[in-house]
């Protein structure tokens, strides 16, 4: 870390943006004049309840009778906003003499039920009513954390969900204890402005091209909402050698600390909360940039904007290859800034535990192992030369919005940043291993009553406080619509500076969003892409691909969406249940990819494995196979991903793409004109089919036995002496390589002669499968 500043770096101000000034009055928070509700007492068996006015209270008091030594507390939920106040105060009185001292303390629950305690502990003086005060402003040294390392600062009080008084004595005693008056006193004194970022750090002053550069900074003001830029906009200007300027939103951040406790991911906040920006430079040599900051003083007051004197950063030569962006050779493929190839082999690992699978079969993976899960799939996918994965930003894992009641979620319009933490490391982990992200920003079943419903825990609900009545307003009501551009501004500012992330998928399955099947192709749908995609696409500055996603299969698309402009590739289901006249997995990946020709984009399946639900080992197993091979002999820009992320790990069936990708090794499918077709095989019994995928200059070929998709345990043999004929390729002389499928090496070469358009191959014997090369020699 290289520190830029250790003093506060100096604003640049247009003008003083100052917090508002309170006036002294206490307000009460608590009244015990209608009963106990909604305290409670720890342990329960002690007595507690309300008591008469006290002659010093001079309202009714909370009465608590315990025995000691031990402890005793009262808790409360207020769920309320104690940011206005600069102290809370409350009078206590210890009824009877005590024969040794009791104590007393505060206790506060944040947000998200981090554990803050008042310091130091109060002795409390018997027969006489005390007054204790507390300092709950930003910068209050009175309270400190217990169970984690975030100090106290402004968002504690904006949000207190718990608050205690505990009592404690190490010596017998028994009497009563009265709790009243407990008030907020409102600020006093100047008002804070925001005139300074301080403890200013930046990751190097020196960076590779494409690689991260990241700002670390802390402002003096704790704001009602850090993720709304309506409250505060925070931006980091970059001036590249050429010129070129680019804008770049921050985003609001904790450092967490991770562990595994009995099966269960945990973490841990440390340090204070901070801002950061982060870019990734594009061009080599000196680059400039500032940082600016828009915030209002009040909501009905008008926003100032305050920038950072210039600084700079020097970028060198990588040998990072930048973004992958559609292919500008050929657009059924990708390829990265820099001009290279890209071919994406992976699966999907949608979340860290499939619930699903796990009712069909024993998996030996933590059901609440979260990132460590991935800390066990991800490695094994890289040594087995996988570079593609597709991750969901779900309410189960990594979602940033969602009700309050689960984890640390904060509602609409605040976000977990308990999982934004979970996928920078995800993110990270993914560029160590060369690993690029198909980052998922929404499931269907969050706005779906019919499919796969979360909708009775989405607090957009009104049920639950929000205020659509239906998932389906979701798609044209302007303040959800609002929320969710928040939103992708927080995923480009936070995970947009990496060209690890390949594209950002909008919606997974939006075909099932909604009431019912009648909303399926509704034109709303469509509308939303056409406000969104290219507010994305204007927002990134990178240009990360977009995309949505359907269920079921290609022929559930909605032409109308993919055909936007916005919209850079398809990608869809390829479950067998969910196909028409039974198809076997090799007809559903090549239908698939034909089908989409008519978008003139890049294509490919995100889920498949079986029926939609869980099918037989050998059956799985031999969709996974085939649908990698056969997929290959397509145009598809990259593999169908395998949903059953637990089968492969549990098998150790990640050796299928090893095999496909040794075969792949340095093939560049641009420009080419390979075009797919079916060969028919002589002299094989009608036991042997293939797929090819050919030009006038080579030939690739997968050769298989008929039976081998369906799963079937037992194939029936291949007699030998098998041949086809390889049409349109040139007269001349070709380098056939014979390939294992299944341990992804050479086994057989030779040379054939292609005349008048025509190569005969002739094959060697095949059991389940062959792949082949034909190449110009």
């Amino acid at each position: 870390m290289s520190r830029v500043g250790t003093s506060s770096l100096v604003l640049l101000l247009s003008a003083l943006l100052a917090a508002p000034s309170f006036a002294a009055a206490p307000v009460p928070l608590f009244h015990f004049d209608a009963g106990l509700k909604p305290w409670t007492v720890e342990p329960a068996s002690v007595p507690v309840r309300a008591a008469g006015k006290s002659p010093v209270a001079g309202k009714a008091c909370l009465e608590v009778s315990p025995v000691f030594p031990g402890e005793v507390t009262l808790l409360t939920t207020p769920e309320a906003d104690w940011s206005p106040y600069e102290k809370i105060s409350l009078d206590i009185l210890l009824a009877d003499k005590a024969s040794a001292p009791v104590e007393m303390l505060l206790i506060i629950r944040d947000a998200d039920l981090w554990w803050y305690q008042a310091t130091p502990v109060r002795s409390l003086q018997p027969g006489q009513w005390q007054t204790v005060a507390v300092d709950i402003s930003p910068a209050s040294t009175d309270w400190e954390p217990r169970g984690h390392l975030k100090p106290w600062d402004g968002y504690v009080p904006q949000n207190v969900r718990v608050f205690g008084i505990r009592f404690f004595a190490r010596h017998a005693y028994r009497g009563s204890i009265l709790v009243g008056n407990i008030h907020g006193h409102r600020r006093t004194g100047p008002p804070k402005s925001l005139d300074s970022l301080h403890c200013f750090t930046v990751n190097s002053e020196s960076v590779g091209l494409y690689e991260k550069f990241e700002i670390t900074f802390g402002l003096p003001v704790a704001f009602p909402n850090p993720f709304d830029p309506g409250v505060v906009d925070v931006r980091g200007h970059f001036v590249s050698p050429s010129g070129k300027v680019t804008s770049v939103p921050g985003f609001f951040f904790q450092e967490y600390q991770r562990r595994l406790e009995d099966g269960w991911e945990r973490l841990t906040p440390i340090g204070p909360l901070r801002w950061k920006v982060r870019f990734t430079p594009t061009e080599v040599g000196p680059h400039t940039y500032t940082v600016s900051v828009k915030a209002a003083a009040r909501r009905d007051t008008p926003a100032q904007t305050m920038t950072t004197n210039a600084r700079g950063f020097q970028v060198t030569p990588s040998s990072r290859k930048g973004f992958v962006r559609v292919s500008t050779r050929d657009w059924h493929y990708f390829e990265f800034t820099n001009g290279d190839f890209f071919f994406p082999i992976g699966h999907n690992v949608h979340a860290p535990y499939d619930f699903m699978y796990a009712g069909f079969a024993h998996t030996g993976i933590p059901e609440r192992g979260g990132t460590h899960n991935y800390d066990r799939i991800l490695p094994k996918m890289a040594k087995h030369k996988e570079n593609f994965v597709e991750i969901w930003m779900a309410p189960w894992f990594l979602g940033l919005e969602w009700n309050r009641k689960h984890g640390a979620y904060r509602g609409l319009g605040q976000y977990n940043l308990e999982h934004a933490w979970k996928l920078d490391y995800l993110i990270e982990q993914a560029e160590s291993l060369g690993l690029y992200v198909h980052l998922v920003l929404a499931n269907h079943g969050q706005f779906s009553t019919w499919v796969d419903s979360e909708w009775r825990d989405n607090p957009y609900s009104v049920e639950l406080g929000g205020f659509l009545k239906s998932p389906e307003e979701y798609f044209v009501n302007e303040k959800a619509i609002e929320l969710f551009k928040r939103k992708t501004r927080y995923v480009v500012s936070r995970w947009g500076y990496s060209p690890h992330v390949l594209g950002i998928e909008l919606w997974s399955e939006i075909d099932l969003t909604g009431d019912s099947w009648a909303f399926v192709h509704h034109e709303s749908k469509v509308l939303w892409h056409q406000k969104i995609a290219p507010f994305l696409g204007e927002l990134d500055p990178w240009r990360h691909p977009i995309t949505s996603h359907y269920s079921s299969g290609y022929f559930r698309q909605d032409a109308r969406l993919l055909s936007l402009p916005m919209i850079s590739y398809t990608a869809t289901d390829g479950y067998r249940a969910d196909q028409a006249q039974n198809k076997s997995v090799v007809q559903i990946v090549t239908d698939t990819a034909r089908f989409n020709e008519q978008f003139k984009k890049p294509t490919f399946i995100t889920e498949f494995g079986g029926a939609n639900s869980v099918d037989s080992p050998n059956v799985l197993e031999a969709d996974l196979h085939c649908g990698l091979w056969a997929s290959y002999m397509t145009t598809s820009a990259a593999t169908p991903l395998f949903w059953w992320f637990h089968f492969i790990e549990e098998r150790d069936k990640y050796f299928h793409y090893r095999a496909l990708a040794e075969f792949d090794s340095g093939f560049d499918r641009r420009g080419k004109n390979l075009r797919p077709s079916k060969l028919s095989v002589d002299n094989a019994n009608g036991l042997l089919m293939s797929q090819v995928l050919a030009s006038e200059e080579l030939a690739l070929l997968w050769i298989y036995h008929r039976d081998l998709p369906s799963g079937k345990p037992d194939i029936p043999p291949v007699p030998p002496g098998a041949s086809l004929i390889i049409p349109g390729l040139r007269d001349g002389n070709y380098r056939i390589e014979f390939w294992d499928t299944y341990a992804g090496a050479v086994t057989s070469a030779a040379t054939a002669a292609s005349s008048k358009g025509n190569l005969r191959l002739a094959l060697p014997q095949v059991t389940k499968d062959i792949a082949c090369k034909v190449l110009p020699q």
